[in-house]
């Protein structure tokens, strides 16, 4: 599985330098605060098979604790519990990114991402945690 995660990381890495970007009028306003106009929200997105991702904290004046939070839902591609060191790679790989890509990256002292699965049954919408690492500055190389 290390090298299942090795591959996806590699993947986004390359899928950074060369995203075609998709225009989404209801991301343009999100998309403007990142200097990369949102390109690696689109590579998160490409790279996991996922069906959306969302946002904490990303406006200035929500900013309350400092923590910037990325949800990546419904990935096909999860980063796999069982091997942590790869895991916390795969993490601060993407902390890391979402710090260069945003306009203000500096302004938050961490970065979470998690990967949530979400359902609807009879109507009501069910979301269980897969998988999810916070990521002080300190700590992104």
């Amino acid at each position: 599985m290390k090298h299942f995660q090795v591959i996806i990381l590699i993947t986004l890495i390359f899928s950074l330098m060369n995203c075609s970007q998709k225009q989404d009028k209801g991301q343009d306003r999100i998309k403007e605060n990142f200097a990369d106009n949102g390109h690696l929200l689109d590579s998160i997105s490409k790279v996991f098979n996922s069906e959306k991702i969302t946002l904490d904290k990303w406006e200035e004046e929500s900013v309350t604790d400092s923590t910037f939070s990325l949800t990546i839902i419904n990935a096909k591609q999860v980063p796999n519990r069982s091997n942590i060191d790869s895991s916390v790679t795969l993490f601060k790989a993407l902390a890391k990114a979402a710090q260069q890509a945003l306009k203000n990256g500096a302004k938050y002292n961490s970065y979470q991402i998690v990967f949530v699965k979400t359902d609807t049954i009879n109507g009501q919408v069910n979301k269980l945690h897969e998988s999810g690492m916070t990521i002080k500055n300190n700590e992104i190389r």
